[in-house]
């Protein structure tokens, strides 16, 4: 989640909380009949998903009592404004360095996990391996033009992960991408100009090929990407 994000998220909850006595902070309501009882309690929800996600301790009872400070005092509380935006650069400062332990973690296994596959991959049939370490695989032979670093290309594909996650497809949106040869990873930089177009191919990006040690949407960093290509059209670069 942003970071930024979460902190204008918290800042808004506190305000939108229903005040209650200090003492009563949770209700024994064991079902909700009214919209404002709904209200209160989807409010509740999503500030609990938010705070679960941070991933740090919290002293729950300091919680409520934040909560409840904001929403009956006009002004002051256990900190003033200055001390809880410091605060809240310590929050941040925490989250970001435990993403980054994290991310770290994840590469280090990520890159293991893409060694194993590609090494298996290697032998199996039709699969061709370039010097670089990239695999394909050719599933329909067309007939036009191959493409050059200058050129542009129409395409349809399917991206997943090595679990076999699907992170994008064009095919479902319905519409193909439009794009530049030297404008994409450099995994697609080496294979687009080895297809012609009206062929289908199947590729195994490593990780050095993809986004490296970056995390991009729900790519996490050093993942090995499959990728299924139909590259339609070719248009070449006006001289």
């Amino acid at each position: 989640m942003n970071l930024k994000k979460i902190s204008l998220f918290c800042v808004a909850s506190l305000a939108l909380l229903s005040c209650q006595p200090q003492n009563e902070f949770i209700s024994n309501k064991s079902s909700l009949k009214t919209d404002d009882e709904k209200i209160s309690y989807a409010i509740g929800q999503d500030m609990g998903t938010t705070l679960k996600q941070l991933d740090v301790e919290l002293d729950m009872s300091i919680v409520y009592r934040g909560i409840s400070d904001a929403v009956r005092l006009d002004s002051g509380g256990l900190l003033n404004k200055e001390e809880r935006a410091k605060t809240m650069e310590i929050l941040m400062t925490r989250l970001r360095e435990a993403k980054s332990k994290k991310d770290s973690l994840q590469a280090i296994e990520n890159t293991e996990k893409a060694k194993v596959f590609l090494a298996k991959n290697k032998g199996e049939a039709n699969v061709i391996t370039t010097e670089s370490g990239l695999q394909y695989q050719i599933l329909q032979e067309g007939s036009g033009p191959k493409p050059t670093s200058e050129d542009t290309v129409v395409a349809h594909y399917i991206g997943t992960l090595i679990d076999g996650t699907e992170f994008d497809n064009s095919t479902k949106r319905g519409q193909p991408i439009t794009f530049g040869v030297k404008n994409v990873i450099p995994g697609w930089q080496e294979l687009l100009p080895l297809i012609s177009a009206g062929s289908k191919v199947k590729t195994w990006i490593p990780p050095e090929l993809g986004y490296g040690t970056r995390s991009a949407g729900m790519i996490p960093p050093n993942s090995m990407l499959t990728f299924e290509i139909e590259m339609i059209e070719v248009k070449k670069a006006k001289k």
